[in-house]
């Protein structure tokens, strides 16, 4: 599982662990069930009692494995680098110690004369908190998959609540609206010339997010009580508009969230791709199947790729990403295992229409950024023509077809 600390843990806690022990739960009952011995018993009379061991622990989520998903991503209850049940809660009391960092590193750090050591630990707090977000948002369009073997109760796949799909959909959206803690001046300014952290975790998360709602057309299709696409594009209405809805002046964080929707609806309704794109298999058409590949930033943050290459040379593959599609660089990690392979190949092109619901969207933000032009101010008076111009070209493209 890897959870290499307890990020969990708060300041005033007591006796808690903060690093993992050497052997868990798990541990033992592998060992006992590989190098136990069983004395004068036949092949079969052994097979049926390490059988015995396995079924007494069944529904048991101690006891549960699950595959490391490398190439496809689709289980959030299985994933590396996370604590607890609850990826929201979790995520808040990481987030709460990562404000506590941020406001203390200055005077933890004194001896740090070329501030070095600082920056690169701000760096990596960086990427803590894209976990945290990822963590979340593997529950929007997540399926959790179970090994279950002839016999045993349990389904295989189970499409992740509806509820716990819309609360983590809005969470990881009012996260990146109000990201600027990450932006502490007094440290940040002994640094070098660098592009401010709360706008690069903004843009590329929430290009990420943004792309979820592939992953919630196939695990809406396999849910009785299905997060539908309607009910995500109001949530993404709702949210990432939300300013505009109550009247007033957005966030930088919203301005990014809001830029990145507005392409995304052009991009889909056009497709004249400005965004990060999904892999296309050639032989699959528009690559659905692909979208629940981890990215770039995704295996970075969850350590898929041993040899360190893909972090070594991180941003120059964002940019190939971004012109070829996500999944480029996952789809060259097969040597490292294949996951849940039996799933990696669905095609969700015949269930997708998603094209319907961001034509109707990119109508409903057209009509409320009108409304709203007069009582703007100058700078997002601005914001706003920028906005409705890119809608306006796409929706007249889409017309002239």
């Amino acid at each position: 599982d890897y959870a290499r600390f307890n990020y969990v843990a708060q300041p005033e806690d007591k006796g808690v662990k903060l690093t993992p022990p050497n052997l868990g739960i798990y541990d033992e009952y592998v060992i006992k069930w590989l190098y136990s011995p069983l004395y004068g018993l036949s092949a079969k009379e052994e097979q049926a009692m390490l059988e015995s061991w396995i079924d007494e622990h069944a529904g048991d989520p101690i006891y549960r494995y699950g595959k490391q998903q490398v190439i496809a991503r689709y289980d959030p209850s299985a994933l590396e680098e996370d604590l607890g049940d609850d990826a929201i809660k979790a995520g808040d009391y990481g987030i709460k110690n990562l404000k506590y960092i941020v406001a203390n590193m200055n005077d933890w750090f004194v001896d740090d004369t070329d501030g070095s050591h600082r920056e690169n630990l701000y760096n990596e707090l960086g990427n803590q908190y894209y976990r945290y977000l990822k963590n979340v948002m593997h529950n929007v369009g997540g399926i959790y998959l179970t090994e279950v073997k002839p016999g045993t109760a349990g389904k295989t796949f189970q499409s992740v609540p509806k509820e716990l799909q819309r609360n983590s959909f809005v969470w990881v959206i009012k996260q990146l609206k109000n990201s600027d803690w990450l932006h502490n001046t007094g440290l940040t300014d002994q640094f070098g010339l660098r592009v401010a952290l709360p706008p690069i975790v903004c843009y590329y998360t929430a290009t990420e997010l943004l792309g979820t709602y592939k992953n919630v057309v196939l695990s809406a299709h396999v849910s009785q009580d299905p997060y539908t696409l309607k009910a995500y594009f109001d949530d993404l209405y709702n949210h990432v508009w939300e300013n505009a809805i109550k009247g007033r002046k957005p966030t930088s964080g919203e301005k990014i969230l809001q830029r990145l929707v507005v392409d995304q609806a052009a991009d889909v309704i056009t497709k004249k791709s400005k965004l990060v794109k999904v892999l296309a298999d050639p032989d699959e058409g528009l690559g659905m199947e692909n979208a629940f590949m981890p990215s770039v930033d995704e295996i970075v943050a969850y350590g898929l790729d041993p040899t360190g290459l893909v972090g070594q040379y991180q941003n120059e593959l964002r940019e190939l990403e971004q012109v070829h599609g996500k999944g480029l660089v996952a789809k060259q990690l097969t040597s490292f295992g294949h996951g849940y392979d039996w799933q990696y190949r669905v095609n969700t092109r015949t269930i997708d229409d998603s094209k319907t619901y961001f034509y109707a969207y990119a109508l409903r933000v057209k009509n409320l950024l009108n409304s709203r032009l007069a009582s703007a101010d100058s700078d997002t008076k601005a914001h706003y023509q920028t906005m409705l111009y890119a809608l306006d070209e796409a929706l007249n493209a889409l017309n002239k077809k």
